[in-house]
């Protein structure tokens, strides 16, 4: 799949000589069968192996690549004047997940996702290839989406029928306990933002709350 992607041979030849060389098909294909389009993967791939002759000269495996060598990491790529990180420092947490090797099934080490998470995974791919949200803004939907779903349902079953009025109101209040007035407004878009995606997908009631306009 990488020579589809790629047509140059200098950067074929660089990607094939790389210490990811083997997994970089692994992690294209994956991306393609979660629907990204062709250029979003070509930069994935890029910065897999950007980020992969890093750790070969620092000594590291991709299973060692903890937080303290991504921020190492993050800081030797550099910032935009804007603050944003540039290019071969972003998208690295799906990078690993991606590449890392995963346990088997039955293995003391898997754990498989609950139904909400797998949710909060449906609602990203719909913010980015449905909605064409920008990196920063999914981020901060997902982040609250996922803080619902652990309030809510925790490890239990996804269910429908416990994504009440009640449910959301105390959810809500809860979160702006912790924050600066200034930041509720934010924090209750988001919760709209994700509780519409339900309505379409999981039969969520149009009646709830959260599809009221803000």
């Amino acid at each position: 799949m990488i020579d589809s992607l790629f047509k140059q041979a200098s950067t074929l030849a660089g990607l094939n000589s790389g210490p990811l060389a083997t997994q970089l098909p692994v992690l294209a294909k994956n991306l393609y069968e979660e629907q990204y389009p062709p250029e979003t993967i070509r930069r994935y791939v890029r910065v897999a192996d950007k980020f992969g002759r890093w750790l070969c000269r620092h000594g590291l495996s991709i299973a060692e690549a903890d937080e303290a060598a991504l921020a190492r990491y993050r800081s030797c790529t550099g910032r935009r004047k804007n603050g944003q990180l540039r290019a071969a420092g972003r998208g690295l947490a799906k990078v690993l997940r991606l590449l890392r090797p995963q346990p088997a099934e039955g293995h003391p080490g898997h754990a498989a996702k609950t139904e909400g998470e797998e949710l909060v995974g449906r609602f990203d791919s719909h913010l980015q290839h449905v909605a064409g949200l920008m990196p920063g803004t999914r981020s901060r939907y997902l982040r609250h989406a996922t803080l619902l779903v652990k309030a809510v349902f925790g490890t239990e079953a996804f269910d429908v029928a416990k994504v009440t009025p009640q449910a959301i109101v105390d959810f809500v209040r809860e979160q702006a306990a912790k924050l600066e007035p200034s930041a509720c407004a934010a924090r209750s878009t988001s919760i709209r933002v994700f509780l519409r995606f339900p309505v379409a997908s999981h039969g969520l009631p149009a009646s709830s709350p959260t599809s009221r306009s803000p």
